[in-house]
């Protein structure tokens, strides 16, 4: 198979079966998918594909454009994978989301660049 549509298809098929989920507020992950999630987030290391990302956690509750740090017209640099534990609100400011969650961010050649996670 092409490599471009290979990487085409790790990058874009997650977000066409997660765009099917109905999240509602206040969210919190099953005690399972959160447990889950905290525990094998911490075996992903920079380098890793989206093959080996999806070896150790679900699938992500979202999937985001990841853009470059330009400030006129930044350009998509690669996705970015979020793993939700727990989120108050759909929007609003730091504070009212208060949001338990992992973020693995991808290049465009589906390697990943960095690994973050908030309020644990």
């Amino acid at each position: 198979m092409n490599k471009f549509v290979v990487v085409f298809i790790a990058l874009f098929l997650p977000l066409v079966v997660s765009a099917e989920a109905v999240v509602e507020y206040p969210y919190n992950a099953s005690p399972e998918r959160a447990e889950l999630i905290n525990s094998q987030f911490t075996n992903i290391k920079v380098g890793d594909s989206i093959d080996q990302v999806l070896l150790s956690l679900p699938n992500p509750d979202e999937v985001r454009d990841l853009y470059g740090a330009q400030k006129l017209r930044p350009k998509v640099i690669g996705k970015t994978y979020w793993y939700l534990i727990q989120r108050k609100v759909e929007s609003g400011s730091v504070n009212e989301r208060d949001e338990k969650l992992v973020r693995v961010s991808f290049n465009l050649q589906g390697i990943v660049t960095k690994i973050d996670h908030w309020g644990f």
